[in-house]
C-alpha cells in the first residue's frame, strides 16, 4: 500500500534522509512489518522510507548540507569540484543509525486497514 515509490519524489526522499540525519540518535518513525502465516514478511507502512534510504545509499540522489551536495557513494553525477562524497566514517555512521521496526504477526486485511487508518488519522492530528 505505501510501497508505491512514485508517491515520493526526489525532494521528499532527500528531506527524509536529511531529517533522520538531523535526528541522529533519536527514535525515527517506525517501519511497520507484518509477519504472515507462511513465514513471509510484508512491509505494511514504511516502504517509501526504506526506498529513500536505499536510493540514497545506492547513489540515486544526494542530500544538501551547508549548500553542498553530499552523495553517499561516488558516481558519474558527482561534481568532484563542488560536491562531497561520504567518507567511510560518514558511511559507517549513517549505516549505524537505528530504525524502529514494529512487527505484527498474522494480521488480517481488515486489521491492516484499521491500523493503517488509525496511523493516518494520528499523523493528521499531530500535523495541525
Amino acid at each position: 500500500r505505501q510501497f508505491d515509490d512514485s508517491k515520493w519524489n526526489i525532494r521528499t526522499k532527500q528531506y527524509y534522509i536529511e531529517s533522520i540525519m538531523d535526528k541522529f540518535g533519536t527514535e525515527t518513525n517506525p517501519i511497520h512489518i507484518v509477519k504472515n502465516n507462511d513465514e513471509t514478511y510484508e512491509i505494511f507502512d514504511g516502504g517509501c522510507r526504506l526506498n529513500a534510504i536505499n536510493g540514497f545509499c545506492s547513489g540515486e540522489f544526494p542530500i544538501e548540507r551547508n549548500n553542498t551536495l553530499c552523495w553517499f557513494t561516488q558516481n558519474n553525477r558527482v561534481n568532484n569540484e563542488t560536491d562531497y562524497v561520504f567518507s567511510e566514517l560518514n558511511k559507517e555512521e549513517f549505516q549505524s543509525m537505528l530504525l524502529t521496526v514494529k512487527i505484527y504477526h498474522e494480521l488480517t486485511d481488515l486489521q491492516k486497514e484499521e491500523l493503517f487508518n488509525i496511523k493516518r488519522l494520528y499523523r493528521q492530528a499531530i500535523s495541525y
